[in-house]
């Protein structure tokens, strides 16, 4: 806890540490009309949504900008650094899970929404998806993002204990 308020940065945070960001914008490939480009942070579980289910979101800080939406679904112009949410689908969680919540590196990734499909029950997005083939060793903040993502795997996608191979 800070003494006294020369320990204290201008945010409330205190010198020297760094802030976990609570409130993020979130990329919508129906409506956001972009890609998205940046380091996988984590997986954060969500609440339940229009559809009374929960759901999860890949923590995502962009290396390039992006339009997302606040929780008015007010349209934001995301620059390079800001901390977006990615909703989870079938396709992004196959891929991006492991990668997301590995202890040791955190990777780049690129997901451009390709096409929407229809499916029995619906319809789904379909997405290129790239990566940087320089891992990214984790520290601070990147490590503890992982840590609290690792509760949020599905069982069957949990890296085991001391596996620090690559998830690709």
């Amino acid at each position: 806890m800070a003494k006294n308020k020369e320990e204290v940065q201008q945010n409330g945070t205190p010198e020297g540490w760094a802030e976990v960001k609570t409130d993020r914008p979130c990329w919508k490939p129906e409506k956001s009309k972009c890609s998205v480009k940046g380091i996988l942070l984590g997986v954060a579980d969500m609440p339940a949504g229009a559809n009374g289910r929960p759901w999860q979101a890949f923590i995502v800080k962009l290396t390039a900008p992006c339009i997302a939406f606040d929780r008015e679904d007010v349209e934001v112009e995301c620059e390079e650094g800001t901390e977006i949410l990615m909703p989870s689908t079938h396709q992004l969680s196959q891929h991006l899970f492991r990668p997301a919540s590995h202890e040791k590196y955190a990777f780049e990734v690129y997901v451009e929404p390709r096409d929407k499909i229809k499916t029995r029950g619906g319809s789904m997005w379909r997405y290129k998806i790239a990566v940087n083939p320089k891992p990214i060793l984790r520290s601070g903040e990147m490590r503890f993002l992982a840590s609290a993502s690792a509760k949020a795997l599905p069982a069957h996608q949990a890296a085991e204990p001391g596996d620090d191979n690559i998830p690709f």
